[in-house]
C-alpha cells in the first residue's frame, strides 16, 4: 500500500517519502526528468506526515521529517544522508504520524497519536548537522493536540487546531498556553494564516475565521455548500476552498 502524503520540491528535486509497516524509504527525483538522484532506506512505521524544510543561520538546509519509532529525523535533502534523529514519541503504544512538522525560528515540531489514546505535538531545538548530536526536545504539548492537523506558527504564537474543534494558542518557544476554546466542528483540513485571520474549514464545510492573536476572538463562521476535507489554499490574494465536489475561489480582483 503507498503513503498518501504529497511530495515535496526542494529546489531541482521532486522528495517523496514513504514510510510503510514494512519496506520504506525516501526518494529524490529530478523534477525535469523523473531520474532518481537519490533513495534511502528508512525504518519505521506507516506515516501520513509530509516532510518541510529547516534553514537555519548555519549550515546546510534540513529535510524534516516525522515517524512515531525513530521520531524527527533530519536529513540532508541534497544526498538523503541523516544529520540527526531524535526518538521523541511515546512508546508504551502504537501511534501515527498523521499532521505535518512544522519549523518554527530554531524549533522543528512533529507530532503524532493514536485514536483518542494520546496525541502530542513534540518541539526539538535544531542542531547543526552531527548525527552524534540528536535535536534536544524543548517541550510537549499532549492536552488538546490533534491527530490529523498541521500546527501553525506565526511569529511568536503557536495555534493548534484539534480534529474535534479545540483550539489552543501557545507561546511557540515555550508551549505556555495563551488560551484555549471550543469552535465546533469535525476537521481533516489544517487551519491557514492570511492577514492576522486564521481560516479553517470542518468536515461539514463551515469556515471558522478566528483572529490570530493571544486573546481568543471569534470573526465569523461561514457556510459552504457542501462538506470539505482539504486544508484551504492561498495564492494571488485569493483563497481556494476544495468541497466535496467544487473548486471555490474567495478574494482577489
Amino acid at each position: 500500500m503507498a503513503s498518501v502524503f504529497p511530495p515535496i520540491i526542494y529546489r531541482d528535486l521532486l522528495i517523496v517519502p514513504n514510510d510503510q509497516d514494512g519496506d520504506s524509504s525516501i526518494v529524490a527525483l529530478d523534477k525535469m526528468t523523473g531520474k532518481i538522484r537519490w533513495q534511502v532506506p528508512r525504518k519505521g512505521k506507516t506515516s501520513f506526515a509530509t516532510p518541510c524544510v529547516f534553514q537555519g543561520a548555519n549550515g546546510p538546509d534540513q529535510l524534516i521529517l516525522t515517524n512515531w519509532i525513530p521520531g524527527i529525523t533530519s536529513l540532508d535533502p541534497k544526498t538523503g544522508k541523516v544529520f540527526w534523529e531524535s526518538d521523541v514519541f511515546y512508546k508504551k503504544h502504537t501511534e501515527t504520524s498523521i499532521g505535518s512538522p512544522i519549523v518554527a525560528g530554531d524549533l522543528v515540531l512533529g507530532s503524532a497519536g493514536w485514536l483518542s489514546v494520546n496525541y502530542e505535538i513534540i518541539a526539538v531545538r535544531a542542531v547543526p548537522t552531527s548525527r552524534s548530536k540528536p535535536g534536544q526536545k524543548v517541550y510537549t504539548i499532549n492536552r488538546s493536540a490533534p491527530l490529523v492537523l498541521t500546527p501553525l506558527a506565526k511569529d511568536d504564537l503557536l495555534f493548534i487546531w484539534t480534529d474535534t474543534g479545540i483550539v489552543s494558542c501557545a507561546d511557540v518557544q515555550t508551549g505556555k498556553i495563551h488560551w484555549r476554546e471550543r469552535v465546533g466542528g469535525s476537521y481533516y483540513g489544517s487551519p491557514v494564516w492570511v492577514d492576522g485571520r486564521l481560516y479553517c474549514v470542518s468536515r461539514d464545510g463551515m469556515v471558522v475565521v478566528l483572529s490570530a492573536s493571544k486573546k481568543f476572538s471569534l470573526l465569523a463562521k461561514n457556510r459552504l455548500p457542501e462538506g470539505s476535507h482539504a486544508t484551504p489554499a492561498i495564492a494571488g490574494g485569493r483563497m481556494y476552498l476544495r468541497t466535496f465536489g467544487h473548486l471555490i475561489s474567495v478574494g482577489g480582483e
